[in-house]
């Protein structure tokens, strides 16, 4: 039974990432205002966390499961200030 949960999530990620990409597309081609160019770099910054989060749990050597779990933050780290920027512009706030 854990060994089907366990297959569940790396499918369940990867749909994940395939409707962001839907949705971006979607986004890019709806219109091209600056507060969509932010959302859109969020939405890749999500991206390379989903992707990278799961190659991490379908790698079998363990260096290749390291080097994934590393790649991650990118998108990790980039996420809350890309936030920020988006939620900044949305108000119409300038950061001093």
């Amino acid at each position: 039974m854990i060994y089907v949960f366990k297959n569940f999530i790396p499918i369940l990620l990867l749909f994940t990432g395939f409707s962001i990409i839907f949705f971006s597309v979607y986004l890019y081609k709806k219109s091209q205002s600056n507060l969509k160019k932010t959302f859109l770099i969020f939405i890749a910054s999500a991206e390379i966390w989903v992707f990278c989060h799961l190659l991490e749990l379908i790698s079998q050597p363990t260096s290749l499961t390291l080097l994934w779990g590393k790649l991650k933050y990118i998108g990790i780290v980039t996420l809350p200030t890309i936030w920020l920027n988006f939620a900044l512009q949305y108000t119409g706030k300038k950061i001093r």
